[in-house]
């Protein structure tokens, strides 16, 4: 007879014995808020891949409202939107003399103004080694001289009869404000990679990519002659390659708190369109049909924010010279493409002076007259800064460009156009 005891001993062995039942996975475990699923998947998600990969759009900011404006009014304020957007690639297309470099310098110049000696600019020059000459007297930007660059540039003057430099003036030259870091001599393999190098810090305004249609890559560099020298496809292999490095720098944050604002500003060659329509009795072509880039891929058209296309346009000419003398020339703009607050198709121009660059005030004056910033009755301009104390009346254009020479002035104005044109961005 079995014992009460007993029989409980073999019921509770039962009980204990194992199952012939599937095992169950466990459940991942959910970090962040209790019952939070999205918040453990992010959390997950960036411990495996090692970075904040995966944020929610509540909690992840972009750097678009922060532009590097090139200091021309109606080219920033009308095209760009306010300027290149930070975190972004845009590329600065047109023929010889059409003005690639002076925008880029311009823009550099600008970021002296808003940074001080906290900026940085990285530039990659795949022509010929930087300008400081051009820089610094028709740009405007303050880049340092070396001591045996003032010396060259000093003798210079002084065999061509000209007064040597001053005390002072050696000391100008030689001042500099931020970092300005060039970057020359190497294949575009090689130098790409530095630039990507540079981009991945997330410390730099800037970097200049001087300029993509000279590219001298590994497949030119190892062929023997000139006969044999590699084609185009050699270049396109190559951005093909380096965009996708680049978008992965500017998407990835740097820590937790530091995206990467960083612009790139690249300048591209164009030749002629072997595929332009001829022209017909009476027709003209316009001038985005006559060219087309020197150097570029399916990824470089894709990847880039802005394509501002710059063209040649009339002489400026001193007619009260026999004959007359050409002092600079109009050069028109067009944006043909623009994403990041701007659109393709907008057109505008400036006057360029050689010997002095842009005429800022004109340019001003006129996108201000646009935006009724300051008003115009016949030959008569007027300006009042709105709740303040600043304002100007002025007889005539020339003594209307003459109230902005004054840099205050130039700032008001300014300030209130972009505001008046719905431009909404920020340069710091």
């Amino acid at each position: 007879m079995v014992t009460k005891k007993l029989a409980a001993k073999k019921a509770a062995a039962k009980k204990a014995a194992p199952r012939n039942e599937p095992t169950k996975k466990a459940a991942p475990k959910v970090e962040g808020k209790a019952g939070d699923v999205i918040g453990g998947l992010i959390a997950s998600i960036n411990k495996e891949f090692g970075g904040a990969v995966m944020r929610r759009a509540s909690d992840s900011s972009t750097s678009h409202t922060l532009r590097r404006p090139t200091g021309i009014p109606d080219l920033d304020i009308n095209g760009l939107a306010g300027g290149w957007p930070a975190g972004a690639l845009c590329v600065v297309t047109g023929p010889d003399g059409a003005g690639k470099d002076y925008i880029i310098n311009c823009t550099i110049r600008e970021l002296q103004k808003n940074y001080g000696d906290k900026m940085k600019v990285a530039i990659y020059s795949t022509e010929f080694p930087y300008d400081k000459r051009f820089a610094r007297e028709v740009c405007g930007v303050e880049v340092a001289f070396t001591n045996e660059e003032l010396k060259e540039y000093n003798d210079a003057r002084i065999a061509q009869g000209h007064a040597p430099l001053t005390d002072d003036e050696q000391v100008q030259y030689q001042h500099q404000i931020g970092e300005i870091l060039l970057i020359q001599g190497v294949i575009a393999d090689h130098g790409l990679d530095i630039v990507l190098s540079v981009l991945e810090t997330g410390i730099f305004q800037l970097i200049v990519i001087n300029s993509l249609g000279v590219l001298e890559t590994a497949a030119k560099e190892n062929t023997d002659s000139l006969e044999e020298h590699a084609a185009q496809s050699s270049e396109a292999s190559l951005l093909a390659r380096f965009m996708p490095k680049m978008f992965m720098h500017l998407n990835r944050p740097i820590s937790e708190t530091l995206r990467n604002e960083t612009s790139l500003l690249a300048a591209n060659q164009v030749r002629a369109n072997r595929d332009m329509p001829r022209a017909r009795p009476g027709m003209t072509v316009p001038q985005h049909m006559k060219y087309q880039p020197g150097a570029g891929s399916r990824a470089l058209a894709h990847g880039k924010a802005i394509d501002l296309m710059l063209h040649k346009g009339a002489s400026i000419l001193d007619k009260e010279m026999d004959p007359p003398m050409n002092l600079g020339r109009t050069i028109n703009w067009e944006i043909q493409k623009g994403k990041l607050g701007t659109h393709d198709g907008i057109k505008g121009s400036y006057d360029f002076h050689y010997d002095g660059g842009a005429d800022l005030a004109s340019n001003l004056l006129a996108t201000a007259v646009r935006y009724e910033v300051i008003k115009q009755a016949g030959a008569w301009y007027s300006y009042e800064e709105p709740g303040g104390t600043l304002s100007f009346r002025a007889q005539g254009s020339d003594q209307a460009k003459a109230a902005l020479y004054d840099a205050t002035m130039a700032k008001s104005v300014y300030d209130a156009t972009i505001l008046a044109a719905g431009v909404v961005c920020r340069y710091t």
